[in-house]
């Protein structure tokens, strides 16, 4: 019983992350973008969720447009989170989803 309250409070917190990371990013990600960013690189795929040491926030790299599929041609757009964001996003990589995978 435990277990699935937190598991529903993390599934909330994840939608609000999700929420407040389209709403900060700068120019609203289509939601494409949104459900494709990563934070660890695959074996198909780099991350798109990258730290920068410097500032202190992660920038989102991707390579979505709106006319992809007509001019068939790559263009990279970079997105930086607010400071607070990132701070938020630093504890859910690092404690919340470790944890969560572990139960």
């Amino acid at each position: 019983k435990k277990i699935e309250q937190f598991n529903s409070y993390i599934n909330n917190f994840t939608l609000y992350l999700s929420i407040a990371i389209y709403l900060f990013s700068g120019g609203p990600l289509r939601g494409t973008e949104l459900t494709t960013i990563i934070f660890k690189n695959l074996e198909t795929k780099s991350r798109s969720l990258l730290f920068n040491k410097e500032e202190q926030v992660f920038t989102i790299v991707t390579d979505y447009y709106k006319s992809k599929n007509i001019t068939r041609k790559e263009k990279t757009n970079i997105r930086f989170l607010p400071p607070k964001l990132s701070k938020l996003i630093i504890v859910y990589i690092l404690y919340i989803i470790p944890f969560k995978e572990y139960i």
